[in-house]
């Protein structure tokens, strides 16, 4: 059941309504009302006032009932005075009675002194309610004394180990309240119970609440040793069939620590992974069948002998791992190219990654798409799926190359070239001279090579530039 439908079934402006949930004063009902309270006013009521305190609470209290005043005590009349007067209440009325004949008197007149004023007996019901004196309250205890002894604890306490937490629990205070008394300035003040707490708890308690722990012995420094003898009886396993991860393995060391050493990657090693590397035999090889020469096979590449220097055929008349992976796949695809195993199915991405990759050559498929353009299809499909915008069409960029020359020749610079068409001094200095690529100081394969395309709408920019009638130096010298 929802909270409105719970409130719907309630007396609102009364204490039923408030312990039902309905504890806003503008969602109530009888918000604005001249007569009825909300339910938030009729709780308050019923905490200010005892007659409707006593009222039930689904009774609805208005503002009338709150508006009664309380009743107020009525002053009792003054009580004749008891038979038998004594002089003192006998001479009251009589100095009344002169009263008007002082004001009537001359001035010269003796006016008679007033009787003496004597205090009226105590009666023994008047002695029986007469309270003894009370005595003075002592003098309170400060509530904060002087930190200084308290701190002065405290330190001695954690000089046996025990940590803050601790303290607290045993003292039964907050971990902060301990921390502003440990810190380097701590609170000159400090409650006067907060102290007792602390200061009962003893050092004796302090060290069993926290045991002194053993200090660690220093680790063994690490003897470190060449790993020569180490990749030597690597590869000496591996010529006889024990690839290098069983010798991982066997030896307890990661794999990757073992083809470091194999290639050469890694110049010392701890000493006793080089004694356990030492200590492998034929026998860590698995009972299976393999080959009985594993280097000089794509197998061997595949097992991580991958480097021509790494190989045990290197320098021999044998092929080494390297070259004989680099040779099994190109064959496969010089056959493949030539029609033998499965038939191509042009026009896919399968067809592209055959090596069909020739868009004059491939027959194309059923649609006539060759398998260069489902290849850029695809690719295209994947940019839009992880977001990035597709890329800008493109044309061949021979007639923009013809014309950079063209305006060069014309006497136009590159810069120049690039102002008019509104790209890049690079872009334009690409189309006359290549790409530059260089990768760790080297020339790579593309460097000097010119684009083959360029965007649509940057070659339509170049065509239009329009060659200067006059040569650079005229317009220099002008």
């Amino acid at each position: 059941m929802s909270t409105l439908d719970r409130l719907d079934g309630v007396v609102h402006g009364s204490q039923a309504g408030f312990d039902a949930g309905c504890r806003s004063q503008g969602g109530c009902p009888n918000h604005g009302s001249r007569t009825e309270l909300t339910c938030f006013e009729a709780a308050q009521a019923r905490r200010g006032n005892y007659a409707i305190s006593k009222l039930p609470a689904a009774t609805p209290i208005t503002r009338a009932m709150i508006a009664i005043p309380k009743a107020k005590p009525a002053i009792a009349a003054p009580q004749a005075p008891a038979p038998g007067p004594t002089p003192a209440n006998a001479a009251q009325p009589a100095q009344k009675a002169a009263a008007p004949a002082k004001r009537s008197a001359p001035k010269n007149a003796v006016i008679p002194a007033p009787p003496p004023r004597t205090e009226p007996p105590v009666t023994a019901r008047e002695a029986s309610r007469v309270q003894p004196q009370k005595q003075p309250a002592p003098a309170p205890e400060p509530l904060r004394i002087d930190s200084a002894d308290t701190v002065a604890h405290l330190r001695q306490l954690r000089a046996t180990g025990a940590t803050l937490a601790e303290l607290a629990d045993e003292a039964g205070l907050s971990e902060n309240t301990l921390a502003r008394l440990a810190a380097r300035n701590p609170t000159p003040l400090v409650r006067a119970s907060t102290a007792q707490k602390i200061l009962a708890v003893t050092a004796e308690r302090a060290a069993q609440i926290h045991p002194p722990r053993p200090k660690p012995q220093p680790r063994p420094t690490t003897v470190r040793v060449g790993v020569e003898a180490a990749a030597a009886h690597i590869r000496d396993l591996g010529a006889r069939g024990v690839p290098a991860a069983h010798v991982a393995r066997a030896a307890r060391v990661s794999y990757e620590l073992v083809l470091r050493i194999i290639n050469d990657r890694v110049e010392t090693i701890e000493e006793s992974k080089a004694q356990r590397i030492l200590a492998v035999t034929t026998a860590a090889k698995r009972e299976r069948k393999r080959p009985p020469e594993v280097h000089g096979t794509v197998f061997g590449w595949r097992r991580g002998c991958r480097k021509d220097e790494a190989c045990p055929n290197h320098g021999t008349d044998r092929p080494t791992c390297l070259a004989a992976h680099s040779s099994y796949y190109r064959d496969y695809r010089r056959a493949r190219a030539a029609g033998a195993g499965p038939e191509i199915h042009h026009g896919t991405t399968t067809g592209y990654q055959m090596g069909c990759r020739d868009r004059a050559s491939c027959p194309g498929g059923p649609d006539g798409r060759t398998c260069s353009d489902a290849a850029a299809d695809a690719d295209r499909e994947r940019r839009r799926r992880a977001g990035r915008p597709e890329a800008r069409p493109t044309i061949p960029s021979k007639p923009a190359v013809d014309h950079i020359r063209a305006l060069r020749e014309a006497g136009m610079s590159i810069n120049e070239i690039a102002v008019a068409a509104g790209c890049g001094r690079t872009a334009i200095r690409m189309l006359v001279y290549g790409r530059d690529d260089y990768a760790n100081g080297r020339k790579g394969p593309r460097h000097g090579k010119i684009p083959a395309h360029i965007e649509a709408d940057k070659a339509a920019r170049i065509l239009a530039i329009q060659a200067p009638a006059t040569s650079l130096h005229e317009r220099k010298a002008s």
